[in-house]
């Protein structure tokens, strides 16, 4: 693991090594961190990008673990589904979305995958390749979470019965060109715009 890259709230944390650091951002040395959430309520909110710089008597993994110690930690899975040229894009509790939900027990990441595609657009599709994944925080009930959502690529093939999730906050969907996603960045996650710029330089070197 060379970097680490979570999102809590719309700031970026980066866990990274000394030689990947970028001096003229906003960073802290790991070793100094006892609580991660006294440290963020003293940072700016202007502040998008923070990095945490871990020593060479240590490892991202082990900092990752130690300041995350205290968060629930849940796995999601979800999907990038392409039709043509066009990306399903779900708008969930006012903001541009992609479909994605918790792993059951005993469920695999990919079959929870096409689940929670069907289940939330009514889209049927086939996995192409993983994309990666993103990680964010959120406080639920009280309880801090970590999420790890894994994302793949996907296919549709049968869009026939397409409908929005609505018990899920889900009022629409849509068929985002992925020449212009301009709207879609307008109004979501920074995570998302996230996955999506990675996803975009990933289909520039095929």
């Amino acid at each position: 693991m060379q970097m680490y890259k979570v999102f809590t709230e719309n700031q970026l944390l980066i866990f990274t090594k000394e030689n990947n650091i970028q001096k003229n951002s906003t960073f802290f040395n790991c070793s100094s961190i006892e609580n991660l959430e006294i440290v963020l309520s003293k940072i700016d909110s202007d502040i998008t990008e923070i990095q945490l710089l871990v020593d060479d008597n240590s490892t991202i993994e082990y900092e990752v673990n130690r300041l995350f110690s205290k968060y629930k930690k849940i796995t999601a899975a979800g999907g990038i589904v392409l039709k043509d040229s066009k990306i399903a894009v779900i708008f969930r509790n006012e903001k541009w979305d992609l479909p994605k939900g918790h792993v059951d027990f005993g469920e695999t990441i990919e079959a929870a995958a096409l689940r929670e595609v069907v289940e939330e657009t009514g889209i049927i599709a086939q996995l192409s390749e993983k994309i990666g994944c993103t990680y964010h925080t959120y406080i639920y009930n009280k309880q801090l979470v970590l999420k790890t959502t894994h994302w793949f690529e996907m296919i549709s093939i049968n869009d026939s019965l397409i409908q929005p999730q609505l018990e899920e906050g889900i009022t629409a969907i849509e068929w985002f060109d992925l020449s212009d996603l301009t709207l879609f960045y307008s109004n979501t996650y920074a995570s998302l715009a996230h996955l999506m710029e990675l996803y975009l330089e990933l289909n520039s070197k095929k």
